[in-house]
């Protein structure tokens, strides 16, 4: 947030509050297994890939993204610093704190 994100009237505060955004996204690698990784007689078309397991660790990571995306994770956050700051705001005096939507 900036200066210019914050306006004063009186006892109200209108706030411009930046979108919440997730930061980081990561497996643990030491609760992750690869199951097999031999050609065998039931996938003998799989081609041998030596990059394959970083991929399945990249599509999980944006699997992961996106679910926590779609459970509401955003809006949660959101929720949470709103809250947070009219606790804040109205300690200090504020009688009233507006966000303005994103």
């Amino acid at each position: 947030m900036e200066q210019r994100d914050i306006r004063v009237e009186e006892n109200k505060v209108l706030l411009d509050l930046p979108a919440a955004r997730i930061l980081h996204v990561y497996l643990d690698d030491n609760n992750t297994r690869v199951w097999d990784r031999m050609i065998n007689w039931w996938t003998p078309w799989v081609p041998y890939n030596p990059d394959f397991e970083r991929k399945a660790r990249v599509v999980a990571i944006h699997s992961i993204r996106g679910q926590a995306e779609e459970m509401g994770i955003l809006r949660a956050a959101r929720r949470n610093a709103e809250q947070t700051i009219r606790t804040l705001l109205k300690a200090i005096g504020a009688v009233e704190a507006t966000f303005v939507p994103t």
